[in-house]
């Protein structure tokens, strides 16, 4: 299976000199392409400083990402930006909506950098908030729907243009256990059969979602879980707590 995103010796740096501290260090990865991959770790694992420098919103201080066959260059940032927009969708654990906006026009702002038309992108966000289950909301604004809402309005918004990949930081992390069920099940129906997710979560029952389990400590992936198609969301939580419970977490 051909692999979406690989690093080679990824390394993070914050601070300077005598005050450096490594987050992410040294880091060999694999992802591959059209499976949903979790990442999960303590606080201060470097899980999420992992994301955001394999979505090219932070740059490593040593190492190099590539993917689907494009090492990321950091050097041009319009070059950059212009990869982000059409290869990567981005979900933040605050959903990041415009207030402003209505739900629709939220989803509509980032289709219309695509090069579609705009009758295209419309009606690609229409199909994507049925697809969400918030398609008779899409006159509402972010503060008059709850948080689950939001957070499928911010999936849909990173669906829009075709992202190869859909990385998502803590996307339950706010919400209730009911919520997020609703809000992960949405986030796999409309997940395409060749599109990679990579998530960051802290909740096991959230990453019994995926194919692929990721276990960080302390800036490396120390650990990891493959689950076969066939295998039920009670024996993939029961694998999943002999993982963590293996690493006393």
């Amino acid at each position: 299976m051909a692999n979406s995103i690989e690093t080679e010796n990824l390394k993070k740096v914050f601070g300077r000199k005598n005050e450096e501290v490594v987050v992410i260090d040294q880091l060999n990865l694999a992802i591959p392409k059209g499976k949903c991959t979790m990442i999960m770790g303590s606080s201060g694992s470097g899980k999420s400083t992992l994301l955001y420098l394999l979505s090219g919103m932070d740059d490593p201080t040593e190492g190099t990402i590539t993917i689907d066959g494009v090492v990321l260059d950091s050097s041009s940032e319009k070059k950059m930006s212009l990869f982000r927009r059409n290869k990567i969708g981005f979900v933040f654990q605050d959903h990041n909506l415009i207030s402003s906006l209505t739900l629709k026009e939220n989803i509509l702002v980032a289709g219309y950098l695509s090069k579609e038309s705009r009758k295209t992108v419309k009606e690609r966000a229409h199909t994507l908030m049925e697809q969400l289950g918030i398609a008779s909301l899409e006159n509402r604004y972010p503060a008059e729907v709850s948080g689950g809402q939001k957070q499928r309005c911010s999936i849909a918004r990173a669906m829009i243009n075709h992202p190869d990949i859909i990385m998502a930081d803590e996307p339950t992390g706010n919400l209730n256990s009911s919520t997020s069920t609703q809000v992960l099940d949405s986030l796999i129906k409309a997940k395409h059969k060749d599109q990679s997710v990579v998530m960051v979560t802290h909740d096991p029952k959230s990453a019994c979602y995926g194919d692929r389990i990721l276990f960080m400590r302390d800036g490396q992936i120390v650990d990891s879980l493959i689950f076969e198609e066939h295998v039920g969301k009670e024996e993939r939580y029961d694998m999943l707590l002999n993982l963590l419970k293996k690493h006393s977490w």
